[in-house]
């Protein structure tokens, strides 16, 4: 699958998660008690999810969005829906990552607890609307008070999935097709196709739960050069 047929495909997968969201919302709007979120043991993971919500502040209006959306997608078997909500909240991530997490760069990671790993704040990829993107570039592009897009450094995506359901996505950053002079005329929305990877990159691996997947590898590579 190419970068740009990708994109597309994540788009169309996040709308119609956003858009599911959103009537689930009207639905429960009838009263308080249904309004309030779904208790964590009746969402995908069961026991093991429900603890790591329970140790977890309440989410806002966003989280609670994507967490919703990251439901849906464990309960479609849809991973890639599934990581676009994961990479687009901390909410969503404190529920599903392992209770130990490989963490660090490849040949040096070490195994961390789950709270250590959050506490670090270091996942790479972040969401702004339908784009992946470094999440050291989103937290630049908020302090800059979301004004200036060229902030944003794209993410390209490799998914990859084992016999035993385990998923892997490779994630890389450099140069895009919107970079080149002048970029190509039949360049629709977005950074396009990765032309050379000259940036950071890495691999998260997630595995299959009960009902979803967890991530439990967060590895990066070493600075190219």
């Amino acid at each position: 699958m190419s970068g740009r047929q990708a994109a597309k495909r994540f788009k169309l997968a996040a709308a119609a998660l956003v858009l599911a969201g959103v009537a689930a919302c009207g639905a429960e709007a009838g009263s308080t008690a249904d309004a309030a979120p779904a208790s964590p043991r009746d969402m995908p993971g069961g026991g093991a999810e429900a603890a790591r919500a329970d140790a977890t502040p309440s989410p806002g209006e966003s989280d609670r969005l994507r967490l919703d959306m990251a439901a849906a997608a464990c309960r479609a078997d849809d991973f890639e829906g599934f990581f676009f909500a994961f990479s687009g909240s901390a909410a969503v991530r404190a529920r599903y990552t392992a209770a130990e997490v490989g963490a660090g760069l490849r040949g040096s990671s070490r195994l961390m607890t789950r709270r250590d790993y959050l506490d670090r704040q270091s996942y790479p990829i972040a969401t702004i609307d339908m784009s992946f993107v470094t999440a050291a570039s989103a937290a630049a592009f908020a302090r800059g008070g979301g004004n200036d897009p060229k902030l944003l450094r794209p993410v390209a995506l490799e998914f990859n999935t084992a016999g035993d359901n385990r998923r892997g996505v490779d994630w890389a950053t450099g140069t895009f097709e919107q970079d080149l002079d002048p970029p190509p005329a039949d360049l629709e929305e977005g950074p396009g196709a990765l032309i050379e990877g000259s940036g950071p990159s890495g691999t998260l691996l997630f595995r299959p739960t009960a009902t979803c997947w967890e991530l439990f590898d967060d590895v990066q590579n070493p600075p190219p050069g």
